[in-house]
This record gives C-alpha cells, sequence and structure tokens, in this order.
C-alpha cells in the first residue's frame, strides 16, 4: 500500500499490520517488547530474529528511507 515494491505481508517492522512503517510500529515494537501485545513476524526489522529496541531504531531508520530485513523479507 506504501507503493515501495514490497509486498504488505513482507514489511519488516510493520508491527501494527498496516502495510506500512511508520509512527504507530515504534509504539507496537514498544508494546510487543513489553508484553502487553504479542511480536509479529514482521517486528523483527534488522534480521536478528527477535523483537527488541533495536527493532524500534530499525523501524526509525525505514521511516526516514533505510531499508529493514527480516525473515519474510531477507537481504538480497
Amino acid at each position: 500500500t506504501d507503493g515501495n515494491g514490497i509486498d504488505d505481508q513482507c514489511e519488516c517492522g510493520d508491527q501494527s499490520g498496516d502495510g506500512r512503517v511508520n509512527v504507530v510500529d515504534l509504539i507496537a515494537i514498544n508494546q510487543a517488547i513489553f508484553g502487553y501485545v504479542l511480536a509479529s513476524p514482521l517486528c523483527d526489522g534488522n534480521n536478528d530474529g527477535q523483537c527488541n529496541v533495536s527493532d524500534i531504531v530499525a523501524a526509525n531508520l525505514k521511516i526516514f528511507g533505510r531499508p529493514a530485513y527480516c525473515s519474510r523479507y531477507p537481504p538480497p
């Protein structure tokens, strides 16, 4: 939905599941880290196999144009 050529189901960092990586995902990743919600497979935005503070940083970088990789969208 965001026109970046990555399928919505593969948007690493899209913890909210809306097909975009944005500020809502920063909050959603934070909630997953602290156990308020379950981490989705897309929570891992830095491809380390975990949903943690590093993924907040990765999602923030993706918002500003850096690529994010995870098991659903592996590095080239």
